[in-house]
């Protein structure tokens, strides 16, 4: 009961049609059943839906029996994570697509494999989601091309598998460097040591890696934030951040934007409270960078806090807030 109490009128309603739906569900005492919990929405009092007044509106004709209906509503709860696992589905378009060329390749539908293959190539080129969601998406199109290749026994199928294997590398170096700066940092604010393993092998292959790999805006943005982490004292690594920020920051998703100028934001403060005034201006020039860039805002709106942490700069006026 809990369960449908959480969800608001929409999803509730969404459900019902979900276990409605003979596809999902044969069976019509749990259709009954929804219905008589959804009809007590939103209070759902206890003292309407017990086990035997339930039973009682399902089975009239019959005499309580408790493992009945626990059974009952045991299923309606498998039939409640179906429909969040479909609910989810739904929101994620790129696995859709994914699903559907696993589905035309096996039933080799050829002229829908290549028609979908053709639109997933325009999206991959748009930024939407994180950096490292985007990659997953790359390297599963990737993947399914190879796979199709190889089914056509395309003397092409080696380059997909290249193509394939270079898309895994960028996501699991986008992705790695990602989650290694999230525990170094989080490591940093708790003061507990965190495993972050291959890290130094990874490091040693980005520095010998080619062009194509140490400037991919991912890999190089996530890399300069990393050496800000690890080192501290090299300064340098500060102003390498930057710049790579100033360079790739049209590759990412504002929200994903807006966590990498935290590291720089960050890495500031920490100096500031070393006693190294001069990063006050370094601060505020990233606070100007965030106004002008749009990074900062909300729905268009600064936030009370960003707003207020600017009158603590050096000079505040700067940034045209007040």
């Amino acid at each position: 009961m809990l369960i449908l109490k959480q969800l608001d009128t929409s999803l509730q309603k969404q459900f019902g049609l979900f276990v409605d739906s003979p596809y999902f569900n044969k069976h019509k005492n749990m259709r009954q059943l929804l219905k008589l919990l959804l009809a007590e929405a939103p209070k759902f009092k206890a003292e309407k839906l017990g086990k035997q007044l339930l039973f009682k509106a399902v089975f009239p004709e019959q005499s309580y029996q408790p493992q009945k209906i626990s059974d009952l509503l045991t299923y309606l709860f498998r039939l409640f994570g179906q429909f969040a696992s479909i609910h989810e589905f739904q929101q994620d378009k790129n696995q859709q697509s994914v699903n559907r060329l696993k589905f035309y390749q096996q039933k080799g539908f050829e002229k829908h494999f290549g028609k979908t293959m053709g639109k997933l190539d325009l999206n991959k080129k748009q930024p939407k989601g994180s950096m490292a969601e985007k990659l997953a998406f790359v390297y599963e199109t990737e993947k399914m091309k190879s796979v199709h290749a190889a089914s056509l026994q395309s003397r092409t199928s080696g380059k997909e598998i290249e193509r394939e294997t270079i898309a895994l590398d960028e996501f699991y170096l986008v992705a790695k460097l990602k989650n290694a700066c999230e525990m170094i940092n989080r490591q940093n604010i708790v003061k507990e040591e965190f495993q972050v393993h291959l890290l130094d092998e990874i490091r040693l292959f980005i520095a010998n890696a080619p062009e194509a790999i140490r400037e991919h805006p991912g890999i190089q943005t996530y890399h300069a934030v990393l050496n800000t982490l690890l080192f501290p004292e090299e300064e340098a690594y500060y102003d390498e951040l930057i710049k790579v920020i100033d360079a790739q920051q049209d590759h990412f998703h504002v929200d994903e934007l807006r966590t990498i100028y935290d590291y720089a934001q960050n890495y500031c403060i920490m100096k500031i409270n070393q006693g190294r005034v001069e990063y006050g201006q370094k601060l505020l020039k990233l606070y100007k960078l965030l106004i002008i860039n749009k990074v900062i805002f909300y729905e268009d709106l600064l936030s009370p806090w960003d707003y207020k942490n600017t009158y603590h700069l050096p000079d505040p006026s700067a940034l045209g807030l007040g």
